[in-house]
């Protein structure tokens, strides 16, 4: 029954967790109220991805040494006080400093908790020594190399899109009001097709599938960028959106399927930090295009989502096969290669 109960609390939790109503007003409120340039608003975006990765340090070793429920406390808490204080700032320096304060709030918090006398023994891998080695590790296979650049580039460059398509409806004139029901419309046309993903994946081979939802995007954002009109612009977002979000579950499946239970946490680690990498340093480069042109921040992603589709393919249709060695990339533990879906 405590089980159910906490389970339940936690699906709540992720629920209100996500209810991001800041996103839809986020450009209008770096570059209107705050005054910002597209390099200014992008970066403090790196920074805060950089922050978050640094954050899954402590945090796992409060969920681990004193429990979840404070783990999840601490991140609730510092995430709606960065809100607040969001609230009132007003210069990129002090938002800056914001960020790097809530970092530093977290640590500041750890070393206030009293150890346990007798806390449990905790066998535990230090989250970036493990982020590390799943990176490498996902090079060890060549097929599995390929799926996970594939997944990591694809999808940073479709998250683009949820920053991006406030940019274009502004160059437009659209007004701010209506950026919250366009992000309601690609949420639910999400929900839809999300539904749907299984009666799509049996019309078509995994290889068909993430070619399409990759080479998709990249055309959308090729015409997007050549046709800045509100029409054109609201397919482009609809239809880069949707993509990204059909295409996550699938190939976080193909991945699970392709590795072995005891490399899993840390192949998928490796691919967690693989994206973040690469949207942290696409964030520079499309800040500093936008500030140029955002048609043309819209042309160079899709020439680049265009060329990872067709360059880094992942499979040609082998059979699932398997190599066993006793450590990752060594004679004993399992690495299953989805041998080109």
């Amino acid at each position: 029954m405590k089980e159910t109960t906490n389970l339940k609390l936690l699906y709540a939790f992720n629920f209100l967790k996500s209810l991001h109503f800041f996103g839809a007003l986020s450009v209008p409120f770096y570059t209107i109220r705050l005054g910002f340039t597209y390099t200014h608003m992008f970066s403090l975006e790196a920074i805060f991805s950089v922050l978050l990765f640094f954050f899954e340090i402590p945090t796992g070793v409060v969920a681990d040494k004193f429990g979840r429920r404070i783990s999840l406390f601490l991140g609730s808490v510092l995430f709606g006080a960065s809100f607040v204080l969001y609230g009132f700032a007003r210069t990129y320096p002090v938002l800056v400093t914001i960020q790097a304060t809530g970092a530093s709030m977290l640590i500041s918090v750890l070393l206030l908790i009293r150890v346990r006398e007798n806390p449990r023994p905790v066998l535990m891998e230090h989250p970036l020594a493990l982020g590390i080695r799943g990176f490498l590790t996902l090079f060890r296979s060549r097929d599995l190399a390929l799926l996970s650049i594939n997944t990591a580039v694809i999808s940073s460059f479709t998250f683009l899109m949820f920053w991006l398509y406030q940019s274009l409806l502004m160059e437009m004139n659209f007004p701010v009001a209506g950026f919250g029901f366009v992000a309601a419309a690609f949420n639910t046309l999400g929900m839809v097709l999300l539904f749907n993903v299984g009666t799509i994946r049996k019309k078509l081979s995994d290889r068909t599938f993430l070619l399409a939802t990759s080479v998709l995007p990249g055309i959308l954002y090729l015409v997007a960028g050549l046709f800045p009109v509100i029409p054109v612009a609201l397919i482009a977002i609809m239809g880069v959106t949707a993509m990204r979000f059909i295409r996550a579950p699938v190939t976080a499946t193909l991945i699970n399927d392709g590795i072995g239970d005891e490399l899993r946490a840390t192949v998928l680690s490796g691919l967690s930090m693989l994206e973040r990498i690469v949207t942290t340093g696409f964030y520079f480069v499309v800040g500093f295009l936008s500030d140029r042109s955002v048609p043309l921040a819209l042309l160079a992603i899709g020439v680049l989502t265009l060329l990872v589709s067709f360059l880094v393919r992942p499979g040609r249709g082998r059979r699932t096969h398997q190599a066993r060695t006793s450590h990752p990339g060594a004679p004993g533990s399992e690495i299953v290669t989805s041998g080109d879906i």
